[in-house]
């Protein structure tokens, strides 16, 4: 089992603050596959939003994982390498589909190889601005955090990322083409990260929990599926867009979470839309196949241009949330045609600012269709060659004086040499 595991006690398991918790160890993991109902609490796969699996699974596990982020559920999948059996076993079948990394070379043959060295962690440029190796706020410090971390006993080495992936750590004593320390994908509905070392434990190092808790946490919330904006950890609403064109779709979503963070099931909720001239429509919220506690509907009454208000109902959960429900539990969403930029909003030229500045610097606006001919003498006298002599005396000229000192003391050699006065 990798050492990143959920162990049963490890704080690792309370990040369920980050509206989430993560899935029991991978050996307990691996048995709720078969024959669990859904309704289950710590292990229970399908009641789970996250899954963590490491280097301890079989190879009757495999088809069981690719269904679990396959099936559109919306979960995050974390893998972590070692030195066995992740990725190595994986080559073929619906994992190597779900990983952001290709296993094989171009002949099909298993590249991927764990490499004992030390492994310095480093960011990528787009790991400096994911929010999950966010650990500091301040960009520099958090640099400062990963770049000074001891480095790991070993990696993964011999795989590329996919089309579509991206690297937020690499091995700081190569590339990050070479040796991606973490890299994350989308995966249907789901999210997928993947690292290649086990020892993001390292983050504890002279610091105690404060950037492990904090790594994990933005980890668990960057796979949280949908970013539903309005409300609380357990009863949450969005849509997928605050603006829209009139007329256009927009999906509502809620989800719901117990006292435990565990997903509600099963429960009848709806949603009052409230309209810009103050009417109501209603719409039923469907539970999205085993999508832990997620409820959707679309809404296409928004022919009206203006705010609407869409308010969530469901008395089973509220009752069963009690003082934690949040009241109300609504969104906004503005329905607009100037959604477009003001450039393409308002195309019409305008000659209000062109002449400010004319009057200002003493120019002058021409528009399409006006006489050009005045053209000609908008831009002052035109061309005219002027020729001017100019003297330039020999005694400027350090050459020309030399030489008329040389030819002088010549002649004057030659006459004493003569006798001459």
């Amino acid at each position: 089992v990798g050492r990143n595991a959920a162990m049963p006690g490890d704080e690792l398991v309370h990040a369920r603050t980050a509206e989430s918790a993560l899935a029991a160890t991978h050996t307990r993991a691996a048995a709720a596959l078969d024959g669990v109902d859904g309704g289950g609490r710590n292990g229970r796969i399908e009641g789970s939003h996250d899954l963590t699996l490491g280097d301890g699974l079989t190879a009757a596990d495999d088809a069981a994982v690719g269904r679990f982020a396959l099936d559109e559920r919306g979960a995050l999948l974390v893998l972590t390498a070692g030195e066995r059996h992740m990725p190595y076993d994986y080559a073929a079948g619906p994992l190597s589909g779900l990983l952001p990394l290709a296993l094989t070379n171009e002949s099909g043959a298993v590249s991927a190889r764990w490499v004992a060295a030390k492994t310095p962690f480093a960011l990528t440029p787009s790991g400096r601005g994911h929010p999950a190796t966010a650990v500091s706020s301040s960009p520099s410090e958090n640099e400062r955090v990963w770049g000074s971390l001891p480095p790991a006993h070993g990696r993964v080495e011999g795989m590329a990322a996919k089309p579509g992936a991206e690297v937020l750590l690499f091995a700081g004593d190569s590339t990050a083409l070479a040796s991606p320390l973490l890299t994350v994908r989308g995966a249907g509905r789901g999210k997928v990260a993947f690292f290649s070392t086990d020892e993001t434990w390292l983050l504890r190092y002279r610091h105690g929990d404060t950037y492990h808790h904090r790594f994990w946490g933005n980890v668990l919330r960057w796979g949280a599926g949908e970013k539903l904006r309005d409300g609380n950890q357990r009863a949450r609403v969005g849509t997928d867009s605050l603006r829209c064109l009139p007329g256009e779709t927009v999906k509502l979503m809620a989800r719901f979470s117990d006292k435990d963070f565990m997903p509600v099931a099963g429960a009848k909720a709806k949603a009052e839309v409230k309209l810009p001239d103050g009417s109501l429509r209603t719409v039923d919220l469907v539970e999205r196949p085993g999508a832990n506690g997620i409820y959707e509907a679309e809404f296409d009454a928004t022919e009206k241009e203006g705010g609407y208000e869409a308010t969530v109902l469901a008395p089973a959960v509220e009752e069963l949330l009690g003082d934690e429900w949040p009241r109300p539990l609504a969104t906004r969403f503005a329905v607009d045609r100037g959604t477009a930029p003001v450039e393409y909003a308002r195309p019409a030229a305008d000659d209000a600012a062109p002449k400010a500045m004319a009057r200002l610097t003493g120019g002058s606006v021409f528009a399409a269709g006006d006489d050009l001919s005045e053209l000609d003498d908008a831009f002052g006298a035109g061309r005219s060659e002027i020729v001017e002599r100019v003297d330039d005396a020999v005694w400027d000229h350090p050459a020309g004086l030399v030489l008329l000192a040389l030819a002088l003391i010549a002649v004057w050699t030659l006459r004493k040499r003569r006798g001459l006065a």
